[in-house]
């Protein structure tokens, strides 16, 4: 089975897959009464391909014509679109078959069903083209003793609900397909506004206090599973 494709040397992973940073490197050297951040290198765009082969092993092989012109929807396309076959296998041959993902790779079929891969990279940027936040002792100090402190108060139950919240937040920051990153938002949209209830009423008002509009302007999207209002939303989302 032949591999490929690119390095992006130096780079570290961001949040999202598929996206990396070029750091920026620095110190705080002393001037006068205050500590000033002075910048020491800065890592430079290097790419380099990459290929191999594994060999002497039994693999299975999907081949599909996506609709997606560029390389990662074509990815995320693969991936959805081949989900109910991989499933079926997995579930009626066990999980060996499907149990090591060996390459995903996107380029041209020909008609002997020769694949010609396109060489394409993640995207990827400098650390300087990041927004910049300077953060002072007095800051830490005012949030220990308001947003910490506020949530060292709380009940053990309602930080156990908080921490199952911010657990489908990270979910879905890190999440690069939208529809899995709408689904994780809205879990915590869930965990915070319908804690023991099935009413969905809270999370209209909830989103109408975050986003913008009123409840009301909500109900026509939250609550109504089959509007198709709805459906389109979720898939725009």
């Amino acid at each position: 089975m032949p591999r490929g494709g690119v390095n992006l040397p130096g780079a570290l992973p961001a949040r999202q897959a598929g996206k990396w940073v070029l750091p920026e490197y620095g110190r705080l050297v002393p001037d006068g009464d205050v500590f000033r951040y002075e910048v020491t290198g800065v890592e430079n765009f290097v790419f380099d391909a990459w290929e191999d082969e594994v060999r002497d092993v039994f693999y299975v092989e999907f081949l599909l014509h996506t609709n997606a012109s560029e390389l990662p929807e074509q990815i995320t396309e693969g991936r959805e679109r081949r989900a109910e076959l991989k499933t079926m296998f997995d579930i009626r041959f066990g999980a060996r078959i499907l149990g090591v993902v060996l390459t995903e790779e996107a380029g041209e079929v020909f008609d002997d069903w020769q694949l010609n891969r396109r060489i394409g990279s993640d995207q990827v940027g400098h650390e300087f083209q990041l927004d910049v936040m300077a953060v002072s002792v007095d800051d830490l100090l005012d949030w220990q003793k308001t947003d910490v402190a506020r949530y060292e108060a709380l009940p053990i139950e309602e930080k156990r609900r908080l921490r199952l919240a911010s657990q489908w937040f990270w979910l879905a920051i890190h999440e690069r397909d939208p529809v899995n990153q709408y689904l994780a938002l809205w879990f915590v949209a869930e965990v915070l506004a319908m804690p023991d209830t099935t009413d969905i009423r809270p999370v209209r008002e909830l989103l109408a206090a975050h986003v913008g509009g009123t409840e009301g302007d909500w109900r026509q999207l939250v609550g109504r599973p089959d509007c198709r209002q709805h459906r389109r939303t979720r898939a725009e989302l």
